[in-house]
């Protein structure tokens, strides 16, 4: 079918896409589109349609995040635009910034680059929390503001999971937020916690790797050992029978919509979808 690119078409490929692991279909889509806004001069033809399309192209590159390769075009989308991203149902910030660290072989580059972003969402003045919602009260509104408060509370080293969740139920702004704006916030710490480690870290090493240890199979990631159960192990194998029936990555792609961002699951399709390409 040929692709239109309405703005109603825009938002449907989006909505598609915001847990998909099809960065490189999206971002033909995102290529192709840029074109056309381009070619019909649409910035002074009609500012308020090039506004639109401005930002639903602004949440097609984070989708299409690991087709980038300059890193200081990835920086500055998420300095100047991470706030677009963020209310995407399904869509993993971190998990997509991951998979352009693993793409450099040097852990003292990624740690840098880790720390690039780490300063992009400390200077970022995306407005994230609608005042007007909590009739006035006074909270902070933007990424840096909340991270200004965060670390003023939860200190700028690491944070345990333990204290990040004491963060969001019972700090003096945060407790105030409703369910809908608490998720956005969880979010953005969530990523910034990720990016405080560096690569030759533990903690912040990328890879994902297997072990076994007195016959027990896990899964070190993050700096902790997840040990996979028999349970997942079947449930992992049963995958691959399945997938084993698939002819494209078209058909793996479906398969991994079955399974939540993070789960072993997901990873063992998103590994296999990896190999195919």
């Amino acid at each position: 079918m040929k692709n239109l690119y309405t703005i109603a078409e825009v938002r449907q490929v989006i909505q598609a896409s915001a847990n998909a692991s099809n960065a490189r279909a999206v971002f033909e889509y995102y290529k192709n589109l840029r074109a056309i806004i381009e070619e019909k001069n649409l910035k002074e033809a009609n500012p308020q349609l090039y506004g639109q399309y401005y930002n639903l192209s602004v949440q097609l590159q984070f989708l299409a995040l690991n087709f980038f390769d300059d890193w200081n075009e990835v920086t500055h989308l998420v300095q100047k635009h991470l706030s677009k991203a963020l209310v995407l149902d399904g869509y993993d910030a971190w998990g997509a910034v991951k998979i352009n660290l693993l793409a450099e072989p040097s852990l003292e580059v990624r740690s840098r680059m880790k720390d690039d972003l780490r300063a992009a969402l400390l200077e970022n003045v995306n407005q994230i929390i609608d005042n007007k919602k909590y009739n006035a009260i006074h909270l902070p509104l933007t990424i840096a503001d909340w991270l200004k408060d965060y670390n003023s509370k939860a200190g700028i080293g690491a944070v345990d999971e333990l204290a990040k969740h004491e963060y969001l139920a019972s700090s003096e702004y945060a407790k105030k937020l409703d369910a809908e704006d608490k998720t956005v916030l969880k979010k953005v710490l969530n990523f910034y916690e990720h990016l405080k480690f560096a690569s030759t870290t533990r903690e912040g090493f990328e890879y994902d790797v297997p072990m076994e240890v007195n016959g027990k199979r896990f899964i070190f990631s993050g700096g902790q050992a997840v040990e996979i159960t028999q349970k997942m192990q079947d449930m992992i194998r049963s995958i691959q029978i399945e997938g084993d029936k698939k002819t494209g990555v078209a058909d793996w792609q479906q398969l991994l919509q079955k399974y939540p961002v993070g789960s072993l699951e997901r990873r063992a399709i998103e590994e296999e979808i990896k190999k195919r390409r």
